[in-house]
Order: structure tokens, then sequence, then C-alpha cells
């Protein structure tokens, strides 16, 4: 049901179009199944409590995250996966400086004095350098030691990429003849991505570090399968990073004054003497608005979906069980009467005020105000602060002449084409 869902013109103007005909709830048929669409925040809290995902509209994903992956699971045992999870995802609190601020903050720095050595007129691919940036976050992070070795990076990169691609082109419509070489080339991919996973938990478990995905999965009940199948699913998942930086580092090349803003609060809040802090990003309101327009603007993941095993009520409307439940999330994001000039960057929608629970409903790029949101959300935030908090005090961006950026939504939405930067190195020491 994804494929047919990618397939309609942009699903997520499908939408927009859907609800501006139709109003804050509509259903429209996918071949013989009803599918209800909610394209209002205050409609959203009406499934808050709602955990359960209609599997149907993921299939898409099955023959590479596997069956037993957290993506299909439902019911309770499906919630206890998931609290463990989110405790690893969540990361440990201050005032302790947490495994994951430090490891962002290495990774994060050494991206940045790569770029920093890079001649000036040189043109810097932006999806290609937060892609690798992403890959050794997720692996070294939530998969251990194995992947401290960069060539295993670099071989789990490359089948994820090669995964990533043709998920994109089945999503957008693609049917590849099954025993056609590209179709072996994919399901090699696949099994040496499992393979690299399955040798990142074994490693773990002879001497994890108790903090990591994948330490956590194998002390779980879980089967080495299903341990791998969560592993794949989110380092899938994971893309949505990507795509959300490079779209952060187009909007931050497009806003000169805004780079400068957050180079001057960098100054301002950071201390050489010791770590950056997570309270130090937090203080950093030029770096945390940055990343909420960015997310706002671009609608990384466009819709969210629930089912229930009974009939209920929203807005009015009765909904039979069973029935997907897509959360409009792009829509809400977009709202004429919410947000002015929606598709337009503008990161003083956020500024001096402080953030509503009203904000907190509308502002729903991580999803809605449910029990299963991305687990991810905190990290990704952290992974962005921490790269602008870094990247804006020692260079600026600026978008190479007469490149149209345009996005593409198959998986995620994501730039069509790649961005050209070109970088300007700023006088003085770095911030911190």
């Amino acid at each position: 049901m994804l494929e047919i869902l990618s397939k309609l013109e942009g699903f997520q103007n499908f939408l927009i179009s859907l609800h501006k005909e139709h109003g804050p709830i509509a259903s429209f048929w996918i071949g013989t199944k009803l599918v209800v669409s909610i394209g209002e925040a205050e409609l959203f809290k009406t499934q808050s409590h709602v955990f359960d995902k209609p599997a149907e509209l993921f299939e898409l994903y099955r023959e590479v995250i596997g069956a037993s992956s957290i993506l299909f699971a439902n019911g309770a045992e499906a919630r206890k996966r998931r609290r463990h999870i989110d405790e690893v995802l969540s990361g440990p609190r201050e005032p302790a400086p947490s495994l994951h601020l430090s490891v962002v903050t290495q990774l994060c720095s050494e991206v940045v004095d790569v770029l920093h050595g890079m001649p000036e007129d040189e043109h810097m691919p932006a999806y290609q350098y937060v892609y690798a940036l992403c890959m050794k976050t997720c692996t070294r992070l939530l998969f251990g030691e194995f992947f401290f070795d960069d060539k295993q990076v670099l071989k789990f990169s490359r089948t994820f990429e090669l995964c990533i691609k043709e998920l994109e082109e089945m999503a957008g419509g693609m049917v590849f003849d099954s025993g056609s070489p590209r179709t072996k080339q994919y399901e090699e991919a696949i099994k040496d991505m499992r393979s690299l996973l399955a040798q990142a938990l074994r490693k773990c478990k002879a001497g994890g570090e108790g903090t990591l995905l994948a330490d956590v999965l194998n002390k779980s009940a879980a089967s080495e399968e299903q341990a791998v199948d969560d592993c794949i699913t989110f380092a899938v998942k994971g893309y949505s990073l990507v795509s959300a930086m490079t779209w952060l580092l187009y909007f931050l090349a497009t806003h000169p004054e805004l780079q400068d803003a957050i180079a001057e609060e960098a100054k301002q809040t950071l201390d050489k003497a010791r770590p950056l802090t997570r309270q130090d990003l937090t203080n950093m309101k030029s770096v945390q608005n940055t990343i909420k327009e960015t997310l706002r603007t671009a609608t990384i993941e466009p819709w969210a979906a629930r089912c229930q095993d009974v009939d209920v009520e929203i807005g009015g409307h009765i909904i039979p069980k069973k029935t997907p439940v897509i959360q409009a999330l792009g829509v809400v994001l977009h709202e004429e009467n919410k947000w002015k000039v929606p598709h337009r960057f503008d990161v003083s929608r956020f500024e001096g005020a402080p953030e509503e629970e009203e904000e907190r409903v509308w502002l729903c790029p991580f999803g809605f105000a449910g029990k299963r949101q991305c687990p991810g959300r905190e990290l990704s935030v952290l992974v962005m602060g921490v790269f602008l908090a870094s990247l804006c005090p020692r260079l600026r961006l600026q978008p190479v002449p007469d490149q149209v950026v345009a996005p593409t939504s198959a998986l995620v939405t994501r730039p069509q084409e790649e961005v050209w930067l070109t970088l300007r190195k700023r006088q003085g020491p770095p911030a911190s």
C-alpha cells in the first residue's frame, strides 16, 4: 500500500488538496481499502493514546527490515520493546556529559575540520557530507565497537545506500523483474547489511558498553534475527536525518544572517574550558529555532498512521475497526491559518515567544502527540544542534549560483538533486 500511496502525484500534495476540499477529516480508497486522513492538530489529540500501526501501509520495507521488525509489531509486546529502545535513544542525562553527546561532538568536529580545509572555490556536495556523518553517527552510537573501524562503516554505508535508493525507486512505482541482475544486487546488499549488523551485535554481546541499542537488543529476549531486524529498522528510519541535515545546510546557506546569529550565539554561550553540554544547546535559541523551522518547512516525513481493533469516533465520524488512520503531519506543518506563508523558511516564527502547548501540537515533524513518535527525535535534534554549533563559528556557507533545489518525496522528502555549496572561512579561532 505504501507503493500505491507514493504513486499518487505527490502524496503530500494529495493530502493537502484532500483536506482543503473536504475539511479536517476525510477518507479515500486505495483499491478496496478504506483509509481515513486527519489534517488538524486538535484531531491528533483523539489518537494520542493509540499505539498500533497499520502494517499494510509499510509493506514496502518488509524485505529490507524483516518481518519481526518493531515497525510491524503491535500490542503489549511491542510497547515493551519500544520502552527499552526509548531508554537508549533518549540518552543519559546531564550533568555528566552523555555518551551520545561526546560521540556526536567528536564526529561533527571531524567533519567541520575537513570542510574547513577545503579550498574556498571548491563546490561542496552537502548530501554526501551529511550522509557520511549520519552513517558514522548511527553505526558507532547505536551498534558499537564493530563500527569503530572506518572500513566497516564504509561497507555498511555502501550497502545501505544501495538499499535506500532501490526502496525509493520502488516507492516511486518502479517494478523490478525477479531474477534480474539489479534485483540480485539489491538482495545481495540486504544480506550484506544484515551480516554486518549481526557481526556488530555479536561483538557488542562479547563486551558491550551497556547503553548501545545493540546491547539492549542483545539483553532482551529477542532472537538474533529480530535484533538485526530492529537494527536495520532504525538505520532505515535514520535516513530521515540525512534529509533533514541536507535541508538544514541549504536553508542555512540561503540565510547568511542566520549563520552570523548562530556564530555569535556560539561565541557567547560556549566555553572552551569544558565540553559542550545539552544545556548549552538548549540555551542557543538561534540553533533551536533553525532546527524547528527546517523540520517544519521541509516536512521530512509528511504522514504517520495508526489503527485500532475497535470502532472509534473522530471528529463526529465513526471509523470502522482496523481502518488505517493517517495523521497528515505535512498538512498541519503547512497549515495557512497557523503558519504565515507556510512554505517560506522563516525562523522568526519562533523568536521571542515561549514554547506553548499549542505549538507543541502544531509543530509535529516527529509525529503527533502519541506513544509512537519517532524514537530518534532527541538524537536527531542533538546531531543537528551540535553540527550547527560546530560549523557556523568557523565557516560561512553560500549556495552555488543558478542551481534549482526542488523537493522530491518517496521514502522521505529530500532535495531532488545534490545541493552544492561553497565555503568561506570566518576570521579568528573557533568558538569551542
